[in-house]
């Protein structure tokens, strides 16, 4: 196979020789030609100058504002420095050195408005202020000392004015809340409403102090503004929480009456209902016992002691003998009163009777005095006075205690005594105490103590024994006519009548006696005849 011959070249040097300039040499042109058409179009072609042109303003406005701050004047140095920002508006700064400036201005007017803020107590104002000045230095690529001293300062009042804040809320909270004293001045509803409100009130401060203590304990403790705010918080708290523990005791005390109020309403309403139904039940007894054969029968004897008395006194020209008479109707009539009532209780005290009447009888056995009769008469009657508490003794306790110190009283008193007529007085002193404490325990104290204490006054300068029986049987008469009253006025009010008529213009004690033993004895017999209860 034959090969084809490639045809030989020539050398580099002679060749480049012959195509034109060496590279070199072509270099350098081109750059020589790039110089002169670059240097007309970098002389003339039109750039931005403004940041050259306003740099001389620029410094100018930083420097007053900062020179305003400096001296106090925030609000002037914050108008300088808003025509720093209006004049440079939303454009980027090329130069590094003014940048520096303007921040600097920007921070010493944050600075100086917080401050300002702080001192005049807007304390929402300053944290507000701190804030950006923080968000500020957080973006600000130095870390100078100037820069961290600035950021310390920030940081701290920033906290100041949130401890301002925290106490200005919880102080708000805890106002009005101390306690108040009593005042004339002061409503019994504006009282209330006061201790309400503190009621309310004091758990909602404490958690404000709560949450203002909490933020203090987070902070640095040797920050003299939380040590100041941490000592007053702690010692505002305590007095608080003083104050809702004697709320709540206060609480509980009411609570405690309001319950024993409860009990003792309950307590009540169940012993009226009690008494009621014992009241009902006597009252059903009561009248089933004036339908029965029973009390027809102690009626039919009350009339005819009543009538036997009035046939008596027909003819009757002694007083002594119409007082003997009228005082043992009066017993008798009594012993039948209380035979009624133990009957309707469900007692019997027939036997009672009987031995007071048979004592009575003994010491009549060869009796030929009216005088001396009187007295054993009202002996007898106080013996049955006594049996009458013992019927009451269960619905009235201490009624039979009483009936036992005034016989005691009265034997001591008879021990040496050998008048009748100061016998008869000193019985009838004791019937009128035992009426007396008979008749206030059925609920009639105050008009029984009345007429013992008229009947003791009119006895004070009496030396008369029988003027002193007389009114011992007038009040006798008016203790018994005071239940009268209860079951029938009219006859109660007809009663006094006559024994006024009888006894007005009248000087004679005895008569006088007489005239109250007989109505005494009438007002008894009414007690027997009207339903009820003595």
């Amino acid at each position: 196979m034959a090969t084809k011959k490639l045809p030989k070249t020539a050398p580099h040097g002679p060749r480049e020789e012959a195509e034109g300039y060496p590279w070199h040499v072509k270099v350098v042109g081109a750059l020589a030609a790039a110089f002169v058409v670059g240097l007309p179009l970098y002389v003339f072609w039109p750039r931005d100058t403004w940041e050259q042109d306003n740099r001389g303003r620029i410094l100018g406005l930083c420097s007053q504002a900062d020179s305003l701050a400096s001296q106090g004047n925030a609000a002037a140095a914050q108008q300088k420095y808003e025509e720093v920002v209006a004049t440079i508006g939303d454009r980027q700064l090329a130069d590094e050195q003014l940048r520096k400036t303007v921040a600097k201005t920007a921070l010493v007017q944050g600075q100086a408005k917080a401050a300002a803020c702080l001192r005049s107590g807007d304390w929402a104002g300053a944290e507000c202020e701190y804030k950006r000045l923080l968000d500020f230095l957080k973006a600000s690529p130095t870390d100078d000392s100037d820069t961290n001293a600035a950021r310390h300062r920030a940081t701290r009042g920033a906290r100041e004015a949130r401890i301002r804040i925290l106490e200005a809320e919880a102080a708000q909270a805890a106002q009005g809340l101390d306690e108040q004293k009593p005042s004339s001045g002061r409503s019994l509803l504006q009282t209330v409403l006061d201790e309400a409100a503190r009621e309310q009130g004091l758990p909602k401060a404490i958690a404000q102090y709560d949450q203002l203590l909490d933020y203090l304990h987070k902070q640095p403790p040797d920050d003299p503004v939380v040590v100041q705010s941490l000592s007053k918080a702690s010692a505002t708290k305590q007095n608080l929480e003083a104050s809702m523990a004697r709320v709540r005791a206060e609480q509980e005390r009411r609570r405690q009456a309001e319950e024993q109020r409860r009990v003792a309403e309950q307590r009540r309403r169940e012993e009226e209902a009690q008494r009621a139904l014992a009241e009902a039940r006597k009252r059903a007894v009561r009248e089933q016992f004036f339908r029965s054969p029973a009390y027809a029968q102690m009626k039919l004897q009350a009339d005819s002691l009543v009538q036997s008395l009035e046939l008596d006194l027909v003819a009757e020209d002694s007083a002594w003998r119409a007082i003997s008479k009228s005082s043992d109707a009066g017993a008798g009539l009594l012993a039948i009163l209380i035979q009624m009532e133990a009957a309707m209780t469900g007692q019997d005290v027939s036997a009672d009777v009987a031995r007071v009447q048979t004592e009575l009888d003994t010491d009549m056995i060869g009796e030929t005095s009216a005088l001396r009769a009187v007295f054993k008469k009202d002996r007898a009657f106080l013996g049955l006075l006594g049996i009458w508490c013992k019927v009451l003794e269960k619905d009235h306790p201490g009624l039979c205690a009483s009936f036992g110190k005034a016989q005691q009283d009265l034997l001591l008193a008879m021990i040496t005594e050998d008048s009748a007529y100061r016998a008869q007085s000193a019985h009838l002193r004791a019937c009128m105490i035992v009426l007396q404490d008979i008749l206030a325990a059925q609920g009639f104290k105050s008009q029984a103590d009345k007429i013992v204490s008229e009947a003791r006054l009119a006895n004070i300068a009496e030396t008369s024994a029988i003027r002193s029986a007389m009114n011992n049987a007038e009040a006798c008469m008016n203790l018994v006519l005071l239940l009268v009253e209860q079951r029938d006025k009219t006859r109660a009010a007809g009663l006094h009548r006559d024994v006024a008529l009888n006894t007005v213009g009248d000087d004679s004690a005895v008569r006088a006696h007489y005239a109250y033993k007989k109505t005494l004895a009438r007002g008894l017999h009414i007690l027997i005849a009207s339903p009820g209860s003595s």
